[in-house]
């Protein structure tokens, strides 16, 4: 007949820890869910502000794309796992993204694991910051070419398609 596993029994050669502990497990419980609760109040700010920034550069047609340097972020089981995060097209939107250096790896930055999330925040002023760089350059160089053009008379609505001229 086997023996019935009791606690006692469960415990069998399992040794105290050493110095005891000051906190009761309950104690730690509770701490665990309070750190926990913070820990998810911080990270639904941050993707918040993730998805209103990039809500609002989605709306504004920015149609550039940037990708920072490599960021070294420490993944859920402690290890060092270096990856970039952009502004790019991706699965037919722009938005932010985040790659390793897989190729072909390439996932929205609103759907990274949290520790992904949290390494690349810091790195999102960074990122604004050259795209804004970009725009400002670029607009420099089109500014007097488009003032210099001549105006365009518009399309009337009736004009011919490009599915109806016959070849």
């Amino acid at each position: 007949m086997p023996q019935r596993l009791t606690p006692r029994r469960a415990l069998d050669g399992v040794e105290a820890p050493k110095g005891g502990t000051d906190v009761s497990l309950d104690e730690s419980a509770r701490h665990l869910a309070q750190l926990s609760r913070q820990l998810n109040d911080f990270t639904d700010r941050v993707n918040a502000r993730l998805l209103h920034i990039e809500e609002e550069l989605r709306k504004a047609g920015l149609g550039f794309e940037y990708w920072s340097g490599e960021i070294e972020g420490i993944d859920e089981q402690g290890a060092k796992l270096p990856f970039r995060i952009g502004w790019t097209k991706g699965f037919d939107r722009w938005g932010f993204y985040w790659n390793t250096a897989e190729p072909g790896d390439l996932c929205p930055l609103r759907d990274a694991p949290r520790w992904v999330r949290i390494a690349a925040f810091p790195h999102v002023p960074e990122l604004i910051s050259r795209l804004t760089e970009m725009a400002e350059d670029t607009l420099r160089i089109l500014q007097p070419i488009a003032e210099n053009l001549p105006p365009v008379d518009p399309v009337p609505d009736n004009a011919a398609k490009e599915d109806d001229i016959p070849f």
